[in-house]
């Protein structure tokens, strides 16, 4: 009896000093004469970096075969516990008891691990038998498992989904009594994904890296990770890079600064980093980017408020809900009922611009906009205003238009009488009109009476006959 308890300290002790405290526990007890127990969890090495998880609903794809599986990448799985108590006749004749759970892994299945254990025991009867044990379920379970590129959860999610039915299964009643899964009714995606996350930041936080801004050295403690590229950083690097974006406004496109990576950085990695003042800046940009993107968000035109408004269809009445200021959804100036949105001129120009080279849809819109009459009056005022343009020239006296159809340059406007040159403009107010033609100093214009006239070659053949 002395002699399988000796060996028994001896083995936990060898135990505590190979394995860390995650993998290898002793349950202390108050009463020293109990027996030993411990907990013993195997963490595991996949064969590749990710692994595939597949799962549905057994229950479900029975009545529809066609259903396609739903799948997820781990690069971790949660270790297989075991539980073991040592009798007083142990190694040299009876195996440690033990219970043993494998969350990922129906009973049934974990009853076939359990099956292995007994095995293991029986070829290695009488010697010390945990770190056998522990080595199996470390570096030979998932291939004794056939579990090498996709691990399938699919009785575990059927059993999340309906537990009655689970509980009821003629699988449970005859699996071995010391396998049992304590997260059997938790989603297994969650639970998996939770676990993975988890073991991958416990090994990011133990490992070194290399900045790819700096190129320094440094622990993963300091270090940020790009999860969906991979890429790392330190975070001085990352903090500086990411402030500088936002400071420059540039909050929709903050993306890894590996060249040609255009993952973009998530909101969490931002407000881990940066301080809470310029989060709060980095929020209030982004969503202004992201009201300036939707088609139906208008800013209320008053320069003390610039609250965003929702826009109500085709209405073109918008009420701003902060300061309750009614405005049109258009011209965004005060509201004026059923009455067209006020221009200017260049307004009207590039309106008239935009009207002629609109499809039927733009055009739809733009006279709901104005109104269809409106349309019609800016483009006959244009058209107007572009012929008298071109074609007339102002008197200088009225300034009413007016218009040269044949003659010389010595104009009369129609409408006050007044001379002018048509050439110059300039107003002939002497007794002579003419003095403006014929006088050498009379300007740029002398002798220039009958300039772009067209004369008729017998016009003047009567003078000589």
């Amino acid at each position: 009896m002395e002699t399988d308890k000796g060996r028994q300290e001896d083995e936990i002790a060898s135990l505590a000093e190979i394995y860390e405290a995650e993998e290898f526990f002793r349950i202390k007890k108050e009463d020293s004469g109990s027996a030993i127990e411990c907990r013993l969890s195997g963490l595991f090495s996949l064969a590749e970096k990710l692994l595939k998880v597949k799962y549905l609903n057994l229950n479900v794809q029975g009545k529809c075969p066609s259903l396609p599986y739903l799948k997820f990448f781990v690069r971790y799985l949660p270790p297989a516990n075991l539980f073991v108590t040592f009798p007083p006749n142990y190694p040299s004749e009876n195996p440690p008891s033990f219970k043993l759970s494998v969350s990922w892994l129906p009973v049934w299945e974990t009853s076939r691990v359990c099956q292995k254990l007994d095995e293991l025991w029986l070829e290695n009867k009488g010697n010390e038998i945990l770190f056998i044990w522990m080595n199996f379920l470390k570096f030979e379970l998932l291939s004794f498992l056939d579990i090498r590129y996709c691990l399938d959860v699919s009785l575990i999610f059927t059993a999340f989904e309906e537990p009655k039915q689970y509980l009821n299964s003629d699988l449970l009643s005859l699996s071995d009594p010391r396998a049992f899964n304590d997260h059997i009714f938790m989603n297994p995606k969650a639970y998996l994904i939770k676990y993975d996350v988890c073991r991958h930041r416990i090994h990011f936080h133990s490992s070194f890296y290399t900045c790819k801004i700096c190129f320094s050295e440094i622990s993963g403690r300091h270090c940020s990770e790009i999860t969906k590229c991979g890429h790392i950083y330190c975070k001085d690097c990352m903090r500086q890079y990411i402030s500088l974006r936002i400071s420059e406004g540039k909050v929709n496109s903050i993306c890894c600064p590996e060249h040609k990576c255009n993952t973009e950085i998530t909101p969490d990695l931002v407000k881990e980093l940066v301080s809470p003042e310029i989060y709060e800046r980095y929020e209030r940009l982004l969503l202004k980017v992201t009201l300036d993107s939707m088609s139906d968000i208008i800013y209320c035109p008053r320069s003390s408020c610039q609250y965003p408004v929702t826009r109500d269809g085709e209405d073109t009445l918008a009420t701003c809900a902060n300061c309750f200021y009614n405005f049109c959804a258009f011209c965004r100036k005060v509201y004026h009922g059923v009455a067209p949105c006020a221009m200017n001129s260049q307004e009207q120009q590039k309106l008239i611009v935009e009207y002629q080279t609109a499809n039927h849809a733009e055009k739809k819109l733009l006279e709901k906009k104005y109104g269809r009459r409106q349309l019609q009056i800016v483009v006959e005022n244009h058209l107007t205003n572009s012929y008298l343009m071109d074609n007339t020239k102002p008197c200088p006296n009225c300034l009413a238009r007016i218009t040269k159809t044949e003659g010389c340059n010595k104009m009369t406007c129609g409408y006050c009488q007044a001379h002018f040159c048509w050439l110059c403009g300039e107003h002939l107010s002497g007794p002579d009109p003419y003095e403006h033609f014929h006088n050498p100093e009379g300007g740029t214009c002398f002798l220039r009476l009958f300039e772009g006239v067209e004369i008729p070659q017998n016009m003047f053949e009567n003078d000589f006959e």
